[in-house]
């Protein structure tokens, strides 16, 4: 059985005040109207709490075992539900992007089990952090808090947050299984509206497209289902331009509400398709960093410039490995375009090792960021991110400049000879090669080298090869 916070607290007071208590001080105590009171009281009651009334005065009904298994019930469930001061302020900042209606400091205190002082204190947290994406925190004395920010900015950071926040596994869990959750990110959306959404998209759309993990996929959905709650609210995008080649994944959006208009009347426009199928277009792994935009593109140039300045500066071409640029383009764009959220400022354990272990590297890494990108603020963790990134390629590039090879051939050692001369010339990693025939396998170690190739096939054979011609032309991998 799910409970509310305010459900839980109005069943503490019930508890103990076991003759009875008034509407007035249930109102006083948790700062709600009659009329949520009474409206409290008929949910309770459909989940079989008997709540009586004598001369205005409320109380549980019960026997003695009956009302200890709820203060069981309640206290359990109040303990099971301390968070995180983080998670907390992703939720408040979640909570403030989803709503279209005020959002009171009071009921933020009720769902979370703190202190009204407490939500005021991590309020300021939360403003700071959305102040990065452009978004501000209306106060309104006596209204409550609002958030404003262009509705294609407040979309993409919403489901940021509940991306970074939502476990996989729990998602597809929930989605396909469990009625009911815990996880306050979960049941931000109705479930029935994700299950909807997640079908759908099945049907229409996931088919058409490459996504490259789990993450993808929940992405869409979430993306999906926020886009279509809220327009169903009457919230409206600003001009979203098409991006290159969206045509066909606007096609696939048509389609996906073609199926959900069977399940749901919503009306969409073409803002919503364009970014709908933008997103799309993004996800899509046959097109993922193939394709940039005039803005992309220009901070394409400037990532290049980055990590140009930081090569030189470290004597090491990062620019060698064309999969490394791409990756940290991506993810840079992603950050100067605000499509995802930044990691907090406080200290993640792995990521501060890892600049303690690459110190000039990361300085490499501050100086030029800053040169680059000057208007682009990052916390030192959002640096320490990126320097993951160079410091993998400086690692197992690095780890890879001494290979050894072992060369197997059947036509004696002149050429095997000649081969192993040609892998060092095509190959400047490969330092040292040992060349062998079948018959002396035996006595060697192949545990010593990091490649074996060998000019026949060698059936039941204990370690991977790769199988080349005597001219070094790669037929297969073993």
């Amino acid at each position: 059985m799910f409970l509310t916070q305010r459900q839980k607290h109005i069943l503490q007071i019930l508890l103990g005040n076991p003759s009875g208590v008034s509407i007035k001080q249930i109102e006083e105590s948790l700062k709600i109207s009659r009329r949520t009171v009474y409206r409290e009281f008929g949910d309770l009651k459909k989940n079989d709490f008997k709540i009586e009334n004598q001369k205005g005065k409320y109380f549980l009904s019960g026997d003695s075992k009956q009302l200890q298994e709820i203060k069981q019930s309640v206290q359990q469930s109040h303990s099971q539900n301390v968070i995180s001061v983080a998670k907390r302020e992703k939720i408040i900042a979640a909570k403030l992007l989803l709503s279209t209606e005020p959002c009171k400091i009071i009921q933020f205190a009720l769902d979370l089990n703190v202190s009204e002082a407490t939500i005021q204190s991590d309020l300021n947290t939360v403003e700071r952090s959305l102040k990065r994406y452009h978004i501000d925190l209306i106060r309104k004395k006596g209204v409550g808090l609002l958030i404003q920010a262009p509705e294609k900015i407040r979309r993409q950071v919403l489901v940021d947050i509940m991306l970074n926040q939502i476990n996989e596994y729990n998602f597809f869990k929930y989605l396909h299984n469990e009625t009911t959750s815990k996880d306050m990110f979960l049941t931000m959306i109705d479930k029935a509206l994700l299950v909807e959404v997640a079908d759908c998209l099945k049907k229409s759309v996931f088919g058409k497209i490459k996504l490259d993990s789990d993450q993808k996929l929940i992405e869409l959905i979430l993306t999906f289902a926020v886009t279509i709650k809220r327009t169903l609210a009457g919230c409206k995008l600003d001009f979203i331009h098409p991006s290159a080649d969206s045509l066909k994944y606007q096609g696939y959006v048509y389609r996906f509400m073609a199926l959900f208009a069977q399940k749901r009347q919503v009306e969409v426009d073409q803002n919503d398709v364009s970014y709908l199928a933008n997103k799309l277009l993004s996800c899509d792994y046959h097109n993922t960093y193939l394709t940039y935009n005039e803005r992309e593109l220009a901070i394409s140039v400037k990532v290049k410039e980055f990590v140009q300045h930081v090569s030189e500066e470290m004597h090491w071409d990062f620019q060698k490995d064309h999969s490394f640029m791409t990756k940290v383009t991506k993810h840079v764009i992603g950050l100067v375009q605000h499509k995802v959220a930044l990691l907090p400022d406080t200290p993640i354990e792995i990521l501060a090792g890892l600049s303690q272990k690459f110190p000039d590297l990361y300085l490499a890494i501050q100086k030029y960021w800053h040169l680059a990108f000057p208007e682009n603020y990052l916390t030192a963790s959002e640096l320490q991110l990126i320097l993951l990134y160079f410091a993998n390629e400086y690692t197992s590039r690095n780890q890879q400049r001494n290979l050894s090879a072992l060369v197997i051939c059947e036509n004696g050692i002149g050429t095997s000879a000649i081969l192993g001369a040609k892998l060092k010339r095509e190959f400047s990693e490969i330092k040292e090669v040992k060349t062998s025939r079948v018959s002396a396998l035996n006595q060697i170690d192949l545990s010593n080298y990091n490649l074996i190739f060998s000019t026949l096939r060698l059936k039941g054979f204990s370690r991977d090869y790769l199988l080349v011609s005597p001219l070094l032309l790669i037929t297969s991998s073993k």
